[in-house]
C-alpha cells in the first residue's frame, strides 16, 4: 500500500524488503508474546533476534527467486548484491547464528533441552531445504515448503514438550 505519496511503498526502498519481513513477522510472532508473557527482558531479546534472524534464512530464498521481478521494478535487494550461492550461505549462515541464539535461550534457562533439541534438528532440516531451494522455481515449494517452516518450528517445539 503506498503510504509515502507519489505511489512509493516501503517494499519499494532498495534492500529493506527483506528486513521489513523478518522484523514484522519477528516482533508478531516472538517481541510481542515474549513481553506480554512477562519472560525477562534478556530472554525477549534473545528470543527476538533469534525469530528475526530464522526470517532472514527462510525469506533470503525468496528474494533470490523475485530478483528479475525486484529488478523490473528498479528495487535492489540482497539477491542483487550477491550471487545465488552466496545468498544462500548468508541465509544458512543466518540460520546458524540463530541456533546460537536457540542454545543461549537453553543455557538462560528459558527453553527446554527438548525444545531446544528439537528446534536445532527441524533447522538443520530448514538448512537443507534452503539449500536446496537454489534448483527449485516451483511456487508451492516456496509458498508451501519454506514458508511452512514456520509451522514444522512450532511443531517441532510442541512434539519436543511430549517428550
Amino acid at each position: 500500500m503506498p503510504i509515502l505519496g507519489k505511489n512509493r511503498r516501503l517494499r519499494d526502498f532498495n534492500y529493506i524488503k527483506l528486513f521489513l519481513i523478518a522484523l514484522v513477522w519477528s516482533l508478531t510472532t516472538a517481541f510481542i508474546p515474549a513481553t506480554l508473557a512477562n519472560l525477562p527482558w534478556i530472554s525477549v531479546v534473545l528470543i527476538s533476534v533469534e525469530r528475526f534472524l530464522f526470517f532472514i534464512a527462510i525469506t533470503i530464498p525468496f528474494d533470490i527467486r523475485d530478483a528479475n521481478i525486484d529488478k523490473q521494478i528498479q528495487v535492489k535487494t540482497l539477491a542483487h548484491l550477491f550471487d545465488k550461492t552466496n545468498n544462500l550461505r548468508l541465509a544458512i549462515l543466518s540460520l546458524t547464528i540463530s541456533i546460537l541464539f536457540i542454545v543461549a535461550l537453553y543455557l538462560r534457562a528459558s527453553i527446554s533441552f527438548s525444545s531446544m533439541t528439537g528446534l536445532i534438528l527441524i533447522y538443520v532440516c530448514i538448512g537443507i531445504l534452503i539449500h536446496r531451494s537454489k534448483d527449485i522455481e516451483s511456487d508451492y515449494y516456496y509458498t508451501g515448503v519454506l514458508d511452512g517452516t514456520m509451522i514444522l518450528s512450532y511443531l517441532a517445539v510442541l512434539a519436543a514438550s511430549l517428550f
